[in-house]
């Protein structure tokens, strides 16, 4: 029997143990066996960084939500998994039932932390599996999550619509590069004859496979989504150079150990040396 159910709900402010405010929403949907998990949030005052979400009652870690200027994106997928018959994901350090799961929190600082409360109980055995009632307003809760979504990442990439919009190449060249380069629109971000390719999201299936799950990359979306682009190429014109994915961004110490987090290795921009408030990329090494 095919497992399904979706469940939304708001994202509170607390401040001093008092609700504030709703800044956003978790929208969590079980389909094909994938749980997708994704938290929305803006207006969370001017918070910056990388901040943990971890379960309510158990402390554990379900992932990380980069903030920049209170606006913050989460999406990630777990198998689908179940022991007796119990549903269960495979959380950054350690299995998490859903019977278990009444909440998650991510903590601000000592006295300010966002909180959103989840009634997953009903979600006992995985054949049992049907869609949830909600206690809140669904209708309302949808509302408010078209209006979180302006600000953050697309409906596009919160589910596998990018492995369904993927564009099949044929194999031209023994050379994957000039494949590729052949495909894709080519562009000169930097001085001299260094070409880079511009790429999205839905375009990660040329990857190999290991480095295909930088499409659920916090920080990379975050500035994909801002800038509208990312590029991919190499610094040097040696034949073997590495290959990176550029994100773009503004250059800030804060920034560059939010993007360290997230295994971006350096930034290169037009502007040398590279000083605060200079655009550029940041860089992360990929495999073709």
């Amino acid at each position: 029997m095919e497992s399904f159910f979706r469940y939304i709900a708001y994202v509170d402010y607390y401040k001093d143990g008092e609700k504030v405010r709703n800044v956003g929403f978790l929208r969590w949907k079980l389909y094909n066996n994938v749980h997708c998990v994704e938290i929305q949030l803006k207006d969370v005052g001017n918070f910056r960084g990388v901040y943990q979400i971890r379960d309510k009652i158990t402390n554990k870690l379900i992932g990380e939500i980069l903030l920049d200027k209170g606006i913050g994106s989460f999406i990630n997928k777990f198998p689908a998994m179940s022991e007796d018959d119990v549903m269960y994901i495979e959380g950054e350090d350690s299995r998490i039932y859903l019977s278990d799961v009444n909440g998650f929190i991510i903590q601000l600082n000592t006295n300010e932390y966002l909180f959103v409360d989840l009634k997953l109980k009903q979600v006992q055995k995985h054949e049992e599996v049907a869609e949830l009632e909600y206690e809140q307003k669904q209708e309302d809760i949808e509302a408010a999550s078209e209006n979180v979504l302006v600000e953050g990442i697309p409906e596009k990439y919160t589910e596998s619509a990018y492995m369904q919009t993927i564009r099949i190449i044929e194999p031209l060249h023994d050379n994957k590069w000039q494949q590729l380069c052949k495909e894709y629109p080519k562009v000169h971000p930097f001085p001299g004859e260094k070409t880079f390719l511009t790429i999205k999201p839905e375009d990660f299936i040329i990857l190999q496979q290991e480095y295909q799950k930088l499409v659920h990359n916090s920080f990379l979306l975050h500035g994909f989504y801002n800038y509208g682009h990312m590029i991919l190429g190499k610094l040097s014109e040696e034949e073997e150079a590495p290959i990176y994915i550029g994100v773009p961004g503004v250059y800030y110490e804060r920034e560059k150990q939010a993007a360290r987090m997230f295994g971006f290795v350096g930034f290169e921009s037009t502007e040398q040396p590279v000083q605060s408030g200079s655009y550029g990329y940041y860089m992360i090494e990929v495999k073709i």
